[in-house]
């Protein structure tokens, strides 16, 4: 291949070429700076991440509240069941304290 054929031909298909890899590569860089600026800027409107992230703080804390109140309210049965249980079992037995006619309770 001789220089006058590279210069005719070749050069000016390499110069298409790059220059179509330019366009596209140029496309590309322009999504993906709207895709950065959607995601962490998004000029004046919470951005996607801030928004996600509030989503999780406020499911974490419903979380924690829901399993505080879903506890209480096991602790709360427990309690009465045990209860239950222990009043069958108690025997109580009335006895006349002599000084004040009032009734004592023992166990």
């Amino acid at each position: 291949m001789s220089l006058a054929q590279y210069e005719n031909v070749c050069k000016a298909k390499f110069q298409e070429i790059l220059d179509k890899q330019d366009a596209q590569y140029s496309k590309i860089n322009s999504k993906l700076d709207n895709m950065h600026n959607r995601m962490f800027i998004d000029n004046g409107k919470p951005s996607i991440q801030t928004r996600l992230d509030r989503n999780e703080r406020m499911w974490k804390f419903t979380t924690i509240i829901v399993t505080m109140i879903c506890a209480a309210f096991i602790a709360q049965i427990a309690r009465s069941v045990y209860d239950h249980m222990n009043q069958d079992r108690t025997e109580i037995i009335y006895r006349q304290d002599p000084n004040s006619q009032t009734a004592l309770m023992i166990k």
